[in-house]
């Protein structure tokens, strides 16, 4: 199984470089503008704007997410393929639960330094009595006539106040699940990529 850290394909798409550029060709043919305001003042607009739409994305992201609740997503793909991946995009987690049969695949408690931080809030600093594990629950069925896989990821988070207090349950706000999901889905684009390349590779005329 392979870790990654690559988290950007789920939130890089946030800056809207069209209206920047938009905003940009305005002020260049706008002669008496720049005759009354500095230059100053529409960079800062422009770095405004550009920085505005950004959080506009990340929240948009956020929304869409619903906390506390599993996240889901069904792949096109063999059962086998699919639990495949999995095991590659939950290479860097502990291992508590795998059985395969059941399609029931969990973690045991994540601490420390391997817990999770979203590329927004990479500063966020967590209480030490924070932790959570990670449950995977693969169903088999159909999507469009063929076979598919559906895939449920639940973030299941506990904090202890103190070393005295009892833990408390909280809600996830669903990126790492996201991020697990994403994995899965690139390792089966991968592995497909690498079925035709043999393929293609074993199609080819015996040279001689």
């Amino acid at each position: 199984m392979r870790g990654s850290s690559t988290y950007g394909p789920l939130l890089l798409k946030t800056v809207d470089l069209g209206g920047t550029l938009g905003i940009m060709s305005i002020i260049k043919s706008s002669s008496s503008a720049t005759s009354i305001f500095p230059a100053r003042f529409f960079l800062l607009i422009v770095i405004g704007l550009a920085l505005g739409g950004c959080t506009t994305a990340t929240e948009k992201l956020e929304k869409k997410l619903k906390v506390g609740e599993p996240v889901v997503e069904v792949y096109n793909a063999k059962y086998e393929e699919v639990e495949t991946a999995l095991k590659q995009a939950m290479l860097r987690y502990p291992q508590r639960v795998d059985n395969t049969e059941a399609g029931i695949f969990e973690t045991d408690f994540v601490k420390g330094e391997a817990r999770f931080k979203a590329p927004h809030k990479l500063n966020e600093e967590f209480s030490s009595g924070y932790r959570y594990r990670i449950l995977v629950r693969l169903v088999r069925g159909n999507k469009e006539g063929r076979g598919a896989v559906k895939v449920v990821v639940l973030k299941q988070i506990e904090l202890a106040r103190d070393f005295f207090a009892t833990t408390e349950p909280m809600p996830s706000d669903g990126l790492e699940e996201r991020v697990i999901l994403y994995r899965i889905g690139r390792e089966l684009r991968i592995t497909r990529a690498l079925q035709k390349a043999n393929q293609k590779a074993s199609q080819k005329p015996a040279e001689g």
